[in-house]
């Protein structure tokens, strides 16, 4: 534990996404040993939101 991942981003709008409740992540990945199952990973995000407050 204590490992963490870096990733670079496509630059897409995720608005979206961020939205919902619930998204799925997809991530590849290249490692330099074989893995023979699953693993779940848990990811903590921050996003930054330029937002307008409706009605003012």
């Amino acid at each position: 534990m204590g490992q963490y991942l870096e990733l670079e981003t496509s630059g897409e709008d995720i608005k979206e996404f961020i939205k919902k409740d619930e998204f799925k992540l997809r991530v590849n990945t290249v490692t330099d040993e074989a893995l023979a199952s699953d693993h779940h990973i848990d990811i903590y995000s921050i996003f930054h939101v330029d937002a307008e407050i409706l009605g003012q």
